[in-house]
């Protein structure tokens, strides 16, 4: 009878404890020095304590010490202590010398966000491969400033399938990826043998013309590709069964952050074999998102660059806008169908289609995501600059000055663009201009080894909401107006 009593008191008092009541001493002390330590530390989350504690909800006792938590890191003896600490980023292979841009307005929004450290506007450099936090994005709190119904667990933004047949898409999946894994195990194989001959053609092109050595740099750029392209799909395979095939948040994260790391992966290789430097500008005024990023293409390298600086500093999800012909790559064309991503037929005579597709990427923008467009449309180039703004003088002479005054970067096209800003309208936006990567277009355009040694400088404009107008002509000058500011810094960089 004694047992059975002492039984049902330890089960009242773990209800009592699971209802918010009073806990054991000792569990209590516990649990309040570790959640107390978290909010000293100013983390951006509570340690996890079981499952649903990783989830983002209190779990019994521990909803208790959660609150006293919070209490904890409201105390301005908190924020006190935290003060002048300089939060580590990790060091990654590719380190970007960062030249802050507007501190205040960057404390601000990052103050409105809820960030975990405050922007250090002395710092001279910042990791950009730091990776978002395991569960991160899954149990964030909405920023005050994101609009409302945005982020909502349960509102995901809706994906596009792929059009074709399924037998037809499965094929070529199951293609491309046989062909990258004979291609890999082939160039494994064959790797010394093809390492002397690009080494002896090096030789002889450096003792002829003094030429940089890329032929060894591009075999082994061939092996760290392919093993990339390999290990993204595996990664896919692991999010797929992870998910059970069901399109969930977790799934649609875990396929951002294996893109980032995709991407990255390529161009930190590409930064170390090539010896490339960065220097980018404005890159903390890229979040807290969500944000709409347009950006300048001028080379095939600067496909990784959103995610490889905005995605792995910020662990932005970014929707891609990018042409069809990307599907070869199978890591595209299967994660791309797991996340928003609009693949642009070019020329397909559907234009009220694609733009309806290409409005759909707006459409319940999470505070973690973005939306990506290249408005150019396609790689720059002097020819394509002439042709562009002979057709534009043609089709439209209200905007042939604007045109006109373009001599670094071609017109945006407004049909994609002007969409976007429409559809995605109360989101900042975000322009992006870099130089260092032009005229690249090919890989034989590497060859000529002008690569080799590089500085890429890369620089982020940020918009809020409020300055973009609402009528479409003013919309389009707008447009143009920054695009304009992006040419003349494109120039001047270039120049220098």
């Amino acid at each position: 009878m004694r047992s059975w009593a002492s039984a049902s008191r330890r089960r009242s008092a773990a209800c009592g404890s699971a209802s918010g009541g009073p806990a054991a001493p000792s569990s209590g002390t516990t649990m309040l020095g570790a959640t107390a330590s978290w909010a000293r530390r100013g983390s951006s989350r509570p340690p996890s304590h079981g499952k649903a504690a990783r989830q983002g909800r209190p779990s019994g006792a521990h909803g208790l010490w959660s609150r006293v938590a919070s209490s904890v890191r409201s105390r301005p003896a908190s924020s006190t202590s935290s003060a002048g600490r300089t939060k580590r980023m990790p060091r990654t292979p590719l380190q970007v010398p960062v030249i802050s841009s507007s501190p205040s307005a960057l404390a601000s929004r990052r103050s409105s966000a809820k960030a975990t450290a405050a922007a250090d506007p002395g710092s001279s450099a910042v990791a950009i491969a730091a990776r978002v936090p395991r569960g991160g994005p899954d149990v964030s709190p909405r920023p005050p400033h994101a609009p409302p119904g945005i982020g909502s667990v349960g509102s995901l933004g809706p994906l596009l399938p792929d059009p074709g047949p399924r037998n037809a898409r499965w094929a070529r999946r199951a293609k491309g990826i046989a062909v990258e894994t004979v291609a890999f195990g082939l160039v494994t194989l064959a790797f010394p043998f093809l390492l002397g001959a690009a080494a002896a053609v090096d030789l002889v092109r450096w003792a002829l013309r003094r030429r940089p050595w890329v032929g060894v740099r591009l075999v082994a750029m061939a092996w760290w590709f392919l093993f990339g392209e390999l290990r993204g799909v595996a990664g896919l395979a692991l999010a797929g069964l992870a998910s059970g095939g069901r399109d969930t948040r977790r799934r649609r994260f875990r396929v951002y952050r294996l893109r980032q790391q995709w991407a990255g992966g390529h161009l930190d290789g590409v930064a170390r074999l090539f010896g490339l430097r960065f220097e980018v500008e404005g890159l903390g005024d890229v979040a807290p998102g969500p944000v709409l990023i347009l950006m300048r293409h001028a080379s095939i390298i600067d496909n990784t660059l959103p995610d490889a600086l905005v995605g792995r500093t910020h662990g932005l999800g970014l929707r891609f806008v990018i042409k069809r012909e990307l599907q070869v790559l199978p890591t595209i064309d299967i994660g791309g169908r797991w996340v928003p991503t609009n693949f642009v037929r070019r020329g397909s005579g559907d234009t009220a289609g694609e733009l309806l597709d290409l409005r759909r990427l707006a459409i319940d923008l999470d505070p973690h995501e973005g939306v990506l467009i290249y408005p150019e449309g396609t790689r720059h180039t002097p020819a394509k600059l002439l042709a562009a703004q002979e057709a534009i003088a043609r089709s439209r002479p209200d905007i042939a000055p604007l045109a006109a005054g373009l001599h670094h970067v071609l017109p945006p096209r407004l049909g994609g663009a002007i969409a976007l800003l429409e559809e995605a309208r109360g989101t900042d936006v975000v322009f992006c201009g870099h130089v260092g990567l032009d005229g690249f277009e090919h890989i034989a355009d590497i060859w000529s080894g002008a690569l080799v040694g590089r500085t890429v400088r890369v620089r982020f404009w940020r918009h809020p909401a409020a300055s973009v107008p609402a009528e479409r002509d003013e919309l389009v000058r707008w447009l143009y107006a920054q695009w304009q500011v992006l040419d003349d810094w494109v120039g001047e960089h270039r120049e220098a």
